[in-house]
C-alpha cells in the first residue's frame, strides 16, 4: 500500500494540483510534500523507483532498547566504579566510602565540575507566576478542601488535584506550613 506521501505526490504529479491544496487535502505539511515530490524526481531521474526519505528521522541506533538500557544502568554504577577504582589504585578517600562501597555524592559533585564535558541534566527553573500561585489557599482549593485551616503536614499527593502535584514536588514545604 503506498504512504501517504507517495499517494499525494501522485496527484500533484498526475492531476496537476498544488501541492498546497493537495497537502491540506492529506492533512500533512505543504513543505515535507514539496520536499517529498522534488527529492522523487530526482531519483526517478536518475533511474531509481527508491522512495526518498524526506521529514526528521531519528539517528541510526547502534544498541537496542534492551542493550541501551542495560548500558544506562551500568552508568549509573559510577560511584560504585570509582570506589573500586580508589581501592585498586591505593588511592586515599573518606571512610564513609568503605561504609557504603561506593564514592560520596560530594566526589561526584566535585567529579562533575571538573569534567565539563560530562553533563546531566537538571531541572529548569519555576517561572515567579507557578511560584506564586502555589500558596496553601490555591492548594487548598485544588485539593478539594475549602476550609481555610493552617496545615501542620504536606496534604497527600494523591489527594491533590494532578495538576498541582508536579508544583508539590518542585517546591519544599519549608514555607512553614
Amino acid at each position: 500500500m503506498p504512504s501517504i506521501l507517495e499517494r499525494a505526490s501522485n496527484d500533484v504529479r498526475n492531476q496537476g494540483k498544488s501541492t498546497r491544496s493537495v497537502a491540506k487535502l492529506y492533512g500533512i505539511c505543504h513543505v515535507t510534500l514539496h520536499r517529498f515530490c522534488k527529492e522523487r524526481k530526482k531519483v526517478e531521474e536518475q533511474g531509481s523507483m527508491e522512495l526518498p526519505c524526506v521529514g526528521y528521522h531519528s539517528g541510526k541506533k547502534v544498541f537496542t532498547d534492551e542493550q541501551e538500557k542495560e548500558l544506562t544502568e551500568y552508568l549509573m554504577r559510577v560511584k560504585e566504579l570509582a570506589y573500586q577504582l580508589a581501592v585498586k589504585h591505593g588511592c586515599k578517600y573518606p571512610k564513609s566510602w568503605d561504609k557504603f562501597s561506593r564514592a560520596g555524592p560530594d566526589w561526584f559533585s566535585a567529579y562533575m565540575k571538573r569534567n565539563p564535558t560530562l553533563s546531566i541534566r537538571s531541572a529548569e527553573a519555576t517561572s515567579l507566576a507557578r511560584a506564586t500561585s502555589f500558596n496553601q489557599h490555591n492548594v487548598a482549593i485544588q485539593s478539594g478542601t475549602h476550609e481555610f485551616l493552617r496545615v501542620t503536614e504536606p496534604p497527600l499527593l494523591h489527594d491533590i488535584n494532578p495538576q498541582f502535584q508536579n508544583m508539590i514536588k518542585e517546591f519544599s514545604f519549608a514555607s512553614g506550613w
